[in-house]
């Protein structure tokens, strides 16, 4: 798999492993949870709402948890969006100011729900200063991580054991790419050959 390797164990997470990563915990989890792809803030700030259509075609509104990754500096943040108490949450360990990405999330919120016909909210921002980590290298599996905890109402956080938080996230990963390519080796009609030559 494209980003998995031995440099998973020390170095920092790409676009490729959050998105992922992220996929696989809406999947698993038994709450109404939705993951934006890394990208989405900038593909709506470049293309607007019409052209992001594709990007949200579920109603979103509906669930019960929206994820957003934000990487901003070479840093990992993680913006949580509690539908049911119209709460925007910020998850970041670094010094860094998230007021802008959160002000085009409630934007995004805000204009969701007006095409549904829905009064605009007032949607609230908090912020939650996480424990920073030893490496820098850590922001990305430690978002994960964190995501992972709220995703299934996980209130044991424990940010002191990386090394195997990211030996989790690894074997996690690497056993939903096995179940994928099961899936796609059955899909796929075996082919048959022969020996046999027409006289």
């Amino acid at each position: 798999m494209a980003g998995f390797g031995t440099t998973f164990y020390t170095y920092k997470y790409n676009e490729n492993m959050i998105n992922k990563y992220l996929d696989l915990i809406t999947t698993q989890s038994t709450l109404k949870i939705h993951a934006f792809n890394v990208d989405f803030i900038d593909k709506y700030l470049n293309d607007g709402m019409r052209e992001t259509k594709v990007w949200t075609k579920i109603p979103v509104l509906n669930t019960k948890i929206i994820l957003f990754p934000i990487h901003i500096k070479e840093e990992w943040a993680l913006i949580v969006i509690f539908t049911k108490i119209k709460t925007i949450a910020c998850y970041y360990n670094k010094n860094l100011n998230y007021e802008f990405e959160m002000a085009v999330i409630k934007k995004f919120l805000i204009s969701r729900q007006t095409i549904i016909g829905h009064h605009p909210s007032k949607w609230k921002s908090i912020y939650f200063h996480i424990p920073k980590q030893s490496s820098s290298h850590n922001s990305g599996p430690w978002i994960l991580h964190l995501a992972k905890c709220i995703s299934f109402n996980n209130t044991n956080i424990q940010h002191n054991y990386m090394p195997v938080i990211r030996k989790t996230q690894y074997k996690e990963l690497m056993m939903d790419q096995i179940i994928i390519n099961a899936v796609e080796v059955f899909k796929t009609p075996p082919t048959v050959t022969t020996n046999d030559t027409v006289q």
